[in-house]
């Protein structure tokens, strides 16, 4: 068993911390072949695979305090009435993290065939909408809001929705 880093935004901790967040998608850096969707993977994850262990990295800081601070918990302002500065989570170091989560399933898949039900095991709040006014007739929309959060994160990086990247596709459990 070995233990790999992993970094979340303030949001994703509070769902992980609520077990609302069980699975993780990252970008894949390099064009997978087209075996690896049925489990021949010529390359490593980088995160590490199922059994290992991730520890999380979050924004964070320790400045005037002697235990660590996380953004995720809401604090705005330390002990004295300061506003906080919070460090980004890459600089997170093993000793401050206070979560830690085990591998269950690795995956490999191109980030639009993601389902309804892993979007829900994302984390996302997700809320059902009418398929047209006055119709009575829903349909879930968690998908729609993992494509908003992922925008958010990797659209800049030139890795958004619309581009349809290879993804790691990561099941977890939280231990700590």
């Amino acid at each position: 068993m070995k233990e790999h880093p992993i970094p979340f935004r303030p949001e994703m901790v509070t769902a992980i911390l609520e077990n609302r967040k069980t699975m993780t998608r990252r970008p894949i850096r390099f064009k997978p072949y087209a075996d690896e969707k049925f489990g021949a993977y010529p390359h490593e994850c980088p995160y590490g695979r199922p059994g290992d262990r991730l520890w999380v990295r979050e924004a964070w800081t320790n400045e005037n305090c002697e235990e660590p601070i996380y953004r995720a918990d809401g604090h705005k302002i330390d002990w004295s009435g300061k506003k906080i500065k919070w460090k980004p989570s890459r600089f997170m170091p093993r000793w401050a993290s206070r979560i830690t989560l085990e591998i269950l399933n690795l995956g490999v898949e191109r980030l639009q065939e993601i389902t309804e039900e892993d979007a829900r095991a994302e984390g996302i709040i997700w809320t059902q909408i009418e398929t047209s006014p006055g119709s009575g007739i829903f349909k879930p929309y968690a998908i729609e809001e993992f494509k908003h959060l992922w925008n958010s994160i990797y659209s800049k990086k030139g890795m958004g929705w619309e581009g349809n990247p290879w993804v790691w596709c990561i099941s977890f459990r939280r231990i700590t």
